[in-house]
């Protein structure tokens, strides 16, 4: 085996073990082809619209957060066309949401813009005891299939530690520290849990 590849393989081995090191230094051998990747998607539509770092973040949050994902991974080639497939699949799930919403939003009528509709605006009511109930238990069976270091993360947030004292907790970069909690945010923001914004 050629030095690159024991390099490759060796920074793998450490990353599946949960070292922080190796995951900096695939970011420094690799975030520049990653960015390059996610802008050459984005194309001149949506680039003036997005940050190329955000798409980026959430390739690198995805290698960081799935560890399993990184089992086939032999070579460099293997594992820079994964993060290729991963920056593509970003910008494309975004694209579709917003051709979605287009769509969506080309149908709705304000109500203050026509006379037709009557009576009051609708009253906002408070969710059912079932209701909260069941979204509990969705956000425990989310929180429960988290990745042991992402797991702690969150509970440390919860417990309202800011990231600089999680990082010192944890012995890891507070920056890294939130990357981990991103995934995480984003799914309970979808949900609707006010929790995601104060992640």
């Amino acid at each position: 085996m050629n030095e690159n590849l024991n390099h490759f393989q060796s920074l793998m081995h450490q990353l599946r073990s949960g070292s922080e090191d190796a995951a900096r230094q695939l970011t420094v051998e690799y975030g520049a082809a990653v960015l390059r990747y996610v802008r050459k998607k984005l194309g001149d539509a949506l680039r003036p619209r997005f940050d190329s770092i955000d798409f980026a973040q959430q390739v690198w949050a995805s290698v960081f957060t799935d560890p399993a994902a990184l089992a086939g991974l032999d070579t460099p080639e293997q594992f820079a066309r994964w993060l290729q497939t991963l920056a593509h699949n970003k910008v494309a799930d975004v694209g579709r949401h917003l051709h979605t919403q287009k769509r969506d939003l080309a149908r709705e009528v304000r109500i203050d813009e026509t006379s037709e509709v009557a009576g009051p605006h609708p009253v906002s009511r408070e969710p059912t005891p079932s209701a909260v109930a069941a979204f509990n238990e969705e956000r425990e069976r989310l929180v429960d299939n988290l990745p042991p270091q992402v797991r702690k993360v969150f509970e440390l947030r919860m417990q309202g530690m800011t990231y600089d004292e999680i990082a010192a907790v944890l012995e890891v970069d507070e920056k890294t520290a939130r990357l981990w909690m991103k995934p995480l945010r984003r799914k309970l923001q979808l949900q609707g849990d006010e929790a995601g914004s104060e992640l």
